[in-house]
Formats: structure tokens, sequence, C-alpha cells
């Protein structure tokens, strides 16, 4: 086991333990592993941190690894227990990513949506279409499936922040505020589920993060953070591919 000693400035950072499950679990079943580009160290340190960085792939890349290398070309005993070190840590990391992808096939039983409401201290399952008409569509939340997939995507992070139109009683803004660590503006037309979402607002696990304003998404300007026409499209459209 390694254990990780962080600095005086990683301390400020670290995130909750509560947090820092949640993550994990929701980055169960990803097998996109690469031993440079994806690796466990990237995986802790996310977890931790919400730095997606691996100090031992920068050494192997910029930094120590290759330098030693060389430096044992000239000591035939010295470059074979090098290789030799190099080989084993090696076949450990691939060793590794094999037994966890036949765990996959073997199947994992997702989080169900009950689940998802108890870690996340809010109640926001359920269709209703008691207000839909021609021009609004009915509340139905979207799938914590769906949301997994979108947190571990990598499109959102710690610095930035989501304004979800259609926000209804807040599942996408709390879930996504809670794995990604991002900021959260909750954007909905109707009173009855605004109010909703701030009542899930007093108990839920991230609602110091999340905000939710009583609005029409098309007369609802984005805040002044977003500077520039660029920002505001590529809010647009990703909310548009969601």
């Amino acid at each position: 086991m390694e254990v990780r000693q962080y600095t005086p400035e990683e301390q400020v950072q670290l995130c909750s333990v509560p947090e820092t499950i949640a993550f994990a679990r929701a980055c169960l079943g990803n097998k996109k592993y690469d031993l440079l580009f994806h690796n466990c160290e990237h995986f802790a340190n996310a977890c931790k941190l919400g730095v997606y960085r691996s100090h031992q792939t920068e050494d192997i890349l910029f930094g120590k690894a290759i330098p030693k290398a060389l430096e044992c070309l000239g000591d035939e005993a010295q470059r074979d227990r090098w290789l030799q070190d190099a080989w084993h840590d090696l076949t450990a990391q691939v060793l590794d990513k094999l037994r966890r992808d036949m765990e996959g096939k073997a199947g994992r039983p997702e989080m169900d949506e009950q689940e998802w409401e108890h870690i996340l201290h809010i109640k926001t399952a359920g269709r209703d279409d008691s207000h839909s008409d021609g021009e609004h569509h009915p509340y139905e939340p979207t799938d914590y499936g769906v949301l997994e997939r979108l947190a571990n995507s990598g499109y959102i992070g710690k610095k930035d922040t989501l304004v979800d139109y259609g926000s209804g009683k807040g599942r996408v803004s709390f879930f996504l505020a809670y794995q990604t660590r991002c900021q959260a503006i909750g954007v909905e037309y109707d009173r009855r589920l605004w109010e909703k979402a701030l009542a899930n607002g007093q108990t839920a696990a991230s609602r110091r993060r999340v905000t939710f304003v009583l609005a029409d998404a098309v007369e609802y300007e984005i805040p002044p953070l977003f500077a520039g026409d660029d920002d505001r499209e590529k809010i647009l459209v990703l909310r548009l591919r969601d």
C-alpha cells in the first residue's frame, strides 16, 4: 500500500470524505485505463484534490526516469536491475487492469435512484406533467446513469460553473456539484418545482455549491462571470446536448 503525504498547500484543497467516496463510486465501471494518461495516481488525485495529475507519469515523460535509464547504460548490472524493476512495475499495472476488466465483465449492479437520492439527501424522483403544455415539457428527472457518465466525461470540473436550464427539483445541479465539485445555477420557470428545489437545498449534501433562480430560460441572462460570447455559446451547446 502506498500512502500519499500531502503538502500544506494540498491539505487546504483536500475534498471531504463523503465527496471523495461519491466521486470514486461514480467512476466505477470506467474502463479507460491508460498507464501514462489515465492511471491510478490520476484517479487518486482527482478524488482527493479535484486535480487530474500523475507525478509518476510526469517523472517518466519529463523528469527522473529517462535520465536514470541513461545513467544505467554504462553499467550492465545496474541497467539490468533498472529494467527488471520497470518490467515488474509495468506487469503489475497491466495485471491489475486485466483483473478490473474481468470484474467489470462479471457485472456490477449500478446504484439505483433511491440510493443516489439517499447519498445526495434530496427528493427528485417521479414524473410530473400537471403543468406541461405545448411550450413546456413535463418534469421528468434525468436518469442517474446518464449523470454519472456526464460527471466522468471530464467536461465539467471543480473550477467550472454549470447553468442548468429547466432545473426542476434540482437533480442535475445537486448531482454534478456533488460529483465534480463545480458550482451550479438552476433556472426553473415553474414556481412549484422551484420551491421544491429550494426545499432540497436545505438538506442536499452539495447545497453550498448550488443556487436556483425562478425565471424563464428564454429571458434568463447568464451572470457576468461568463464574459464573452464564446463562453455563452459553450454553455448553451452543453445544455442542448444534454
